[in-house]
């Protein structure tokens, strides 16, 4: 995140620099007796590409707090059996359907927490407590491991 915001500060001043050289560029045109071909034009090109930065800093910034702010579950199935219907609910509005989870298979599914509440696993016709409080824009990630005799496990730590 540090990167990210020494990015837009390096981006600013790269901004100023060329505004800067765009100035001098023009204010020597507009010296000459006659400005250079297409004068116009690439100036205008010039000003709309500098300004253009803005509204993709922008769209990168809001994608960026996006994923930093989006709730992951990873469910393993190591019972003997598929779960059927397994999907996660909670908070208001927040459902993720995994569907069916093979033996041995492990699923993932990120979404966005908008409001406060207890996110829970539905698998097999059991509930479990996936995490007990959860809010608007929380960053986490839950690793359910289902065991081989239909016990629950939930540890939370890092997707990498």
């Amino acid at each position: 995140m540090a990167a990210g915001a020494l990015l837009l500060f390096v981006g600013l001043a790269l901004f100023a620099v060329g505004v800067v050289a765009l100035g001098r560029y023009c204010w020597l045109a507009l010296r000459m007796s006659e400005p250079p071909p297409r004068f116009w034009p690439a100036t205008a090109l010039a000003a709309a590409l500098l300004l253009s930065n803005f509204p993709a800093a922008g769209l990168i910034l809001l994608k960026v707090a996006d994923l930093e702010s989006r709730y992951t579950v990873v469910v393993r199935n190591e019972s003997q059996d598929p779960l059927e219907g397994v999907h996660v609910a909670g908070g208001e509005r927040v459902y993720a359907a995994f569907g069916s989870i093979p033996t041995g298979q492990t699923m993932t599914r990120s979404f966005r927490i908008r409001h406060e509440g207890a996110l829970e696993l539905h698998a097999g016709g059991g509930t479990t407590t996936i995490d007990g409080y959860v809010s608007a824009d929380e960053e986490a990630t839950a690793f359910v491991t289902i065991g081989p005799g239909g016990g629950v496990s939930v540890t939370f730590g890092s997707s990498d």
